[in-house]
């Protein structure tokens, strides 16, 4: 009787054992796939008389004398430190940018205007938590076999997210996919965006200079949670060694805040530097930390179209990388000081 028993269970668990894996077989079956790949970049239209000053603005930052002379003065510098993957790096931003053609970057439209067209490398792209890229030099991703249904592709830096919309996998279309991502703006939702990076302070009577550092001024340590400054230019000390949300931009307001991005303040250099970056990452590397700030001018002017981008930079809460803001470029310093 028990072995007739134990011949039952063991013929059932045999049966169920078949069931199982043929009900698998037959779901792989089913299950379709697709792969998606796509491009990510971005697009700013000025008008001719913003275009000029931009230009101006970009060559200078990234062609001039004074920062071809920065830049021999930091080979020096590495050379002298046994830095010789810093110093490489340094040469090689140095040549690319004294052989740099700022009007490949700039394309003309056809109603006479131009833009700046940029792919954007180094950002994640994200299929709901589920599938993670990078996008390479140019721009580009790819996800390869993705099972069939809706997802949120995702593209953001970091913790910031830039773009986000829905996709739907349905491989039984056709095996391939694409999805370009543009972010696309004019110069004036460009420059009005930027305008949160670089409204400067407005120097009040409590703003007590401490000391100058060639044109840079720093001031007291200030109690965090105290706020120095006034309007949209006001700032929150957020952290010790006064740590803020976002520098700003420049003491004169009339000059500075005008004309940012396109002046030769801090904030505006590091976007043209990071745009350059962005051209050539490799020929550009010393400057990678400044695409922080090209990302972060994107990002604000989207906002300012009520797109669902999210700019962290100036929320007030320490990054994955352990800063506070995008002013943690090179030779820069996130502490509150004006220029």
């Amino acid at each position: 009787m028990i072995k007739k028993v134990s011949l039952s269970i063991c013929s059932f668990l045999f049966l169920s054992l078949i069931s199982t894996v043929s009900l698998s077989v037959a779901n792989a079956e089913t299950t379709s796939t697709q792969n998606l790949s796509g491009n990510i970049s971005s697009s700013i239209s000025f008008s001719n008389e913003q275009l000029k000053e931009i230009k101006e603005a970009y060559e200078s930052s990234v062609t001039g004398e004074e920062t071809i002379s920065e830049l021999e003065d930091d080979l020096q510098e590495a050379k002298t430190n046994g830095e010789d993957k810093v110093a490489e790096s340094i040469s090689n931003t140095i040549d690319s940018a004294q052989q740099l053609d700022l009007n490949d970057q700039f394309v003309k439209e056809s109603d006479s205007t131009e833009s700046l067209k940029t792919a954007l490398p180094s950002l994640q792209v994200s299929l709901d938590d589920k599938y993670s890229v990078t996008t390479d030099k140019d721009g580009n991703y790819q996800f390869n076999n993705i099972p069939e249904g809706k997802y949120s592709l995702t593209v953001s830096l970091g913790e910031s997210i830039l773009s986000k919309q829905d996709v739907l996998i349905n491989g039984t279309d056709q095996p391939n996919q694409t999805v370009d991502v543009e972010l696309n703006m004019s110069g004036d939702t460009f420059y009005d965006g930027a305008q949160l990076m670089g409204e400067q302070m407005n120097m009040g009577d409590d703003m007590e200079d401490d000391t100058a550092e060639a044109s840079t001024t720093y001031y007291p340590e200030y109690k965090v949670g105290s706020f120095k400054g006034s309007g949209r230019g006001i700032m929150k000390i957020i952290a010790k060694k006064n740590i803020v949300g976002c520098n700003k931009a420049g003491k004169s307001l009339s000059k500075d805040s005008s004309t940012f991005p396109a002046n030769n303040s801090d904030c505006a250099v590091a976007i043209y530097r990071g745009t350059a970056y962005a051209g050539n990452k490799k020929l550009f590397a010393y400057w990678k930390n400044d695409y922080y700030c090209y990302i972060e001018s994107i990002q604000n002017a989207l906002s300012k179209m009520g797109d669902d981008s999210t700019n962290v930079y100036c929320n007030g809460k320490k990054k994955s990388s352990g800063h506070y803001n995008c002013s943690w470029f090179r030779g820069h310093s996130e502490s509150l000081h004006t220029h």
